[in-house]
């Protein structure tokens, strides 16, 4: 007696890979006089305009075409286009699906392993195994039985995968959760754990791992294509969440890179046009921690660490709520303070220029009332003859008028004036110019030629009624491209 197995667990395991069962395929005994044959049916339960099933052996060749059936229904009975019993052996299928309206059909493929058990030599007689079921084109199928297959979650078109939701024509895969309550629920989870390394020297670096748990590539050196993307529609959603839990070390939440020259490692983007959105936030919570840290490490280059840019003519570049420390030179178009009017707060605010200068000068000043023979000694903070140098004064008698002069330069962080009237008070003005160590090091030079690169353009351009296209900055980095 010839009979033909369906392997139950290889059939799994090919559907599965190959997303091949349409609806469901089915092993059959049919009739044929004494003699009781093997056969395989494909369903549909979706209208088809035709269903197609060609059959190749191992070597490739085509052993069985059953061509257009216009039908939702096909009946293979497992043999080749002679009329012959298939062998013993390993069967590729290929099922061509024609539906009403679609311009093209669908292909499902699959692998059917056949094994004759009355072949000399054979291990052992395995009983026939039926399979049976029904399902959804597309669906891949699972065993809801021990003989029987059904529909699972999966399903496939034209090689497009959705887990628990259709396949769409753009999307390679898709995984939908509908979760059954508000607790937290995860649609991907993909762990890396610790390795089984086993470090010979330091047992510290044992199950140490490398890698990436979830990793995306989009290879396309051409388009704006995105390795990982993240959006939440929630009003309190958050696109897309990095966190290294580790209490020590020099852990990175989320890390951005780009080796373009134009390119852009991390990107914050808040399109929405009312609210006070935010493209980028950096917070954190450590008494000793940087909320946002911005630094350009490479030591050639006009490079900038950090850079804010504003469209608006009264909007801001940056904008910090608090005290700003700066560690090395300002540079500045201009400057003020602007505070509440002290006479009208509520309505008006009230702005004071900076003080400017070529020189690195500090401005000293005060009230000195002069000795009964009509002089003063002035003393000055006990570090002022470290930090400054060359002296400029300014003296102004106060009710009256007498011919004061500085009597003594500063010496021994002190001067004298004299020339005045007992009891008379002299406001007095003494300049110096910076002399530490930091402004020895970082002069400012009054003038200089621009670089070639930056020559035409302006830092204010509109100061001179020029495009905005002539900023310093955009020549700068058009020159670096």
């Amino acid at each position: 007696m010839r009979s033909i197995q369906i392997a139950k667990s290889l059939f799994l395991i090919l559907l599965t890979v190959a997303f091949a069962l349409p609806a469901f395929a089915q092993s059959e005994g049919l009739a044929a006089g004494a003699d009781k044959s093997r056969s395989l049916r494909f369903a549909s339960q979706r209208p088809v305009e035709h269903l197609r099933l060609q059959v190749h052996d191992a070597a490739g060749a085509l052993i069985h075409d059953s061509g257009p059936v216009a039908k939702s229904d096909l009946v293979w009975a497992l043999l080749d286009n002679n009329g012959a019993a298939l062998k013993a052996g390993l069967y590729d299928w290929t099922l061509t699906v024609k539906e009403p309206g679609e311009a093209s059909p669908r292909v499902k493929r699959g692998r059917l392993n056949l094994e004759n058990t009355n072949e000399p030599n054979s291990a052992s007689q395995a009983p026939p195994q039926t399979v049976s079921g029904g399902g959804t084109v597309g669906a891949i199928p699972k065993w809801i039985t021990t003989t029987e297959l059904g529909d699972s979650v999966i399903e496939e078109d034209n090689g497009n995968v959705a887990i628990g939701s259709s396949p769409s024509g753009i999307i390679k895969l898709r995984v939908h959760l509908t979760p059954a309550d508000r607790d937290a629920h995860e649609t991907i989870q993909a762990v890396l754990t610790t390795s089984h390394y086993d470090d010979p020297v330091n047992d510290a670096f044992d199950g140490q791992t490398t890698g990436s748990a979830v990793a995306g590539f989009a290879t396309n050196t051409i388009g704006g294509t995105s390795g990982v993307k993240g959006v939440s529609y929630s009003k309190n959603g958050t696109g897309v969440i990095g966190a290294a839990v580790s209490d020590t070390g020099k852990t990175i939440g989320v890390r951005g890179a780009s080796l373009s020259p134009d390119g852009i490692g991390v990107q914050g983007l808040a399109d929405s046009i009312t609210g006070a959105t935010i493209g980028v936030r950096g917070e954190s919570v450590s008494p000793n921690g940087v909320g946002v840290y911005g630094i350009a490490s490479e030591t050639t280059g006009e490079n900038i660490g950090v850079k804010g840019e504003s469209a608006s003519p009264i909007g801001y570049a940056g904008y910090f709520v608090g005290n700003v420390n700066v560690t090395g030179n300002l540079t500045k178009g201009g400057g003020a303070f602007k505070i509440d009017h002290p006479l009208d707060p509520e309505n008006k605010y009230l702005s004071h220029s900076f003080i400017e200068s070529p020189d690195m000068m500090n401005i000293y000043n005060g009230i000195v009332t002069l000795g009964k023979y009509g002089s003063a000694e002035v003393t000055l903070p006990d570090w002022f003859e470290a930090l400054n140098r060359e002296f400029r004064y300014q003296l102004t008698c106060i009710g009256g008028f007498a011919p004061v002069y500085v009597a003594k330069k500063v010496n021994g962080n002190r001067f004298k004036i004299a020339g005045g009237k007992p009891g008379m008070e002299v406001s007095w003005q003494l300049t110096g110019v910076r002399k530490d160590a930091y402004a020895e090091a970082h002069r400012i030079q009054v003038e200089e030629m621009k670089p070639i690169a930056e020559r035409g353009s302006y830092l204010h351009p509109e100061a001179f009624g020029k495009s905005v296209e002539n900023n310093v900055r955009q020549a700068y980095e058009k020159a670096q491209r």
